[in-house]
């Protein structure tokens, strides 16, 4: 590795580079650094002594001089160099040494690197389902081009990440920048936006379920200072800013899954789409449909079935609505005609007291006569 400094003419050639370690971004070890950190290595890579590449000689005063994401407070940022610094120590990726105890400002540092040491870079560090090792050759132009730290080091990774044409997932972003998945999507936004990196879009395809699926982005530095990022990029994609802003205005209460690329679609959300009065899910429905369609004939084969079977579903639907309509309008109608009633007629039912069938067998005239005496008739009941 050569020294270079900062506002060489020739600083960009590829003769000239910093190694940044690569398991400085394995997220789940003791090796991960920060934003900060990791930029503090890279400007003590860009100040190394021209006789032993791996030592530099230099001062926090120094640094921050050559910190252009330095804090407003110079107070502040440079206590903030040298927590770096001793960070950076602790986790073993460089050595410091230095006569004046304690540490200040203006101590000359003694700084070896290790990125150079090929037990060092050759050591394999794992965090989730990536390994990180080896180092990637940053030259001065990507510090240069980039507005913040966190885009620097994203620019770091994916230089890293191209030459083996490797996608990178949302999930893999929040993690190596220690930042949540909504803030890794606006941040690689504003890097397409700045021109600093392409991105080529996963393309939708049918697994062997028949689910809707994308594949995962892949990004490559743009070397190309004119071009500017991709205008239809954000619309095209379920997810983002334009998404989320629909996404929280819609009106539409019924369950679907037009919101979130990963979601799988059905017909039922083609029927809602299809019925739907919300603007902005139609919106974000046609924006995904679009996007689906372009992938390829896969893509257009499986949005017309669905599409199909949703219009059959509900034409069957409306079909009934309208039978069930004409039924009970003919109930109506025969409940408000006459003709429609009928009268019914019950059998009279005998009472278990009845004794007209004694009354039957009496004799005609008076009933007083010789078959009841006086006493007896008092009993009978009836008058």
């Amino acid at each position: 590795m050569r020294g270079t400094e900062i506002g060489s003419d020739h600083i960009s050639s590829q003769e000239k580079y910093v190694s940044m370690p690569n398991r400085m971004h394995a997220f789940e070890s003791k090796d991960y650094v920060s934003d900060f950190e990791f930029g503090v290595f890279y400007l003590l890579g860009c100040n190394v002594l021209a006789r032993d590449t791996k030592t530099v000689k230099t001062n926090v005063h120094l640094i921050y001089d050559l910190f252009k994401f330095g804090a407003k407070n110079q107070g502040r940022a440079k206590a903030k160099i040298r927590d770096a610094l001793m960070s950076l120590e602790e986790k073993g990726h460089i050595g410091i040494s230095y006569t004046h105890v304690p540490m200040k400002y203006d101590t000359t540092l003694s700084i070896t690197l290790l990125s150079n040491q090929k037990k060092y870079t050759d050591k394999m560090v794992k965090s989730g389902s990536w390994q990180y090792r080896g180092y990637t050759e940053v030259t001065n132009d990507y510090w240069e081009k980039a507005a913040t730290l966190r885009q620097f080091r994203t620019l770091v990774y994916i230089l890293w990440r191209q030459t083996i044409d490797y996608q990178i997932s949302y999930l893999e972003w929040s993690s190596v920048l220690n930042i949540s998945h909504q803030t890794a999507i606006n941040n690689i936004k504003d890097c397409v936006e700045a021109g600093l990196i392409k991105k080529e879009r996963g393309q939708y395809y049918i697994d062997s379920f028949g689910d809707i699926r994308q594949e995962t982005n892949r990004y490559t530095t743009n070397q190309d200072e004119e071009t500017s990022g991709d205008e239809d990029d954000e619309r095209d994609l379920v997810h983002g800013d334009y998404i989320d802003k629909l996404e929280s205005e819609c009106t539409e209460i019924r369950n679907h899954n037009w919101y979130g690329r990963k979601n799988r679609l059905n017909a039922n959300d083609f029927i809602i789409f299809l019925t739907t009065n919300s603007k902005n899910l139609k919106e974000a429905a046609t924006a995904r449909v679009n996007a689906i369609e372009r992938s390829g004939e896969g893509g257009k084969t499986l949005i017309e079935n669905l599409s199909n079977e949703a219009k059959k579903e509900i034409a069957a639907k409306e079909r009934q609505e309208r039978i069930n309509e004409k039924l009970e309008k003919k109930i109506a109608e025969d409940l408000s005609d006459e003709s429609f009633h009928r009268t019914v007629e019950y059998k009279k039912r005998k009472h278990k007291k009845d004794i007209s069938h004694l009354l039957d067998e009496l004799p005609s005239g008076d009933l007083r006569g010789s078959f009841y005496d006086d006493d007896d008739m008092d009993e009978l009941p009836f008058e």
